[in-house]
């Protein structure tokens, strides 16, 4: 890959970390309702999550995804519908008495926490289609 790309590449990938999406977001609501720990762990499901798109990048998926319209809107729609579960959930929670959220700030909910972040990533279209302009280093 040459220079211009792989500045291209790095570039694009600064300007859309900084654009807030459903994964910053997440982090920023784990963060104000559950704590730093909890965010930390969504951060962590965060990665991993991106780690599993990279590797279905390279599987093919983005570009069955870039091709299939269908295909996209379905996963772009799971991921709304999970994204919503996710808001009404914390809504409930918020709505709970101080000292059932502080009996269930526990470890159970950093792993959630995680499962959350790990989810919301592996569900972001827009992500894996991005990460298929990668070329795959065994090709």
């Amino acid at each position: 890959m040459s220079l211009e790309t792989w500045i291209a590449y790095t570039t694009a990938c600064v300007v859309l970390t900084m654009i807030p999406g459903p994964s910053v977001m997440l982090v920023v609501a784990q963060a104000l309702t559950r704590g730093r720990v909890a965010a930390a762990m969504c951060i962590l499901g965060d990665v991993v999550g991106s780690i599993v798109l990279v590797g279905l990048s390279f599987a093919g998926v983005g570009a069955i995804l870039a091709a299939s319209a269908i295909l996209f809107q379905l996963v772009k729609w799971v991921g709304v519908l999970y994204l919503a579960w996710l808001g009404i959930s914390q809504i409930i929670e918020a709505r709970r008495d101080a000292p059932e959220r502080a009996s269930h700030a526990g470890g159970a909910s950093s792993w959630s926490s995680f499962w959350a972040g790990t989810v919301t990533a592996v569900l972001n279209p827009k992500a894996i289609v991005f990460l298929h302009g990668i070329p795959c280093p065994v090709h």
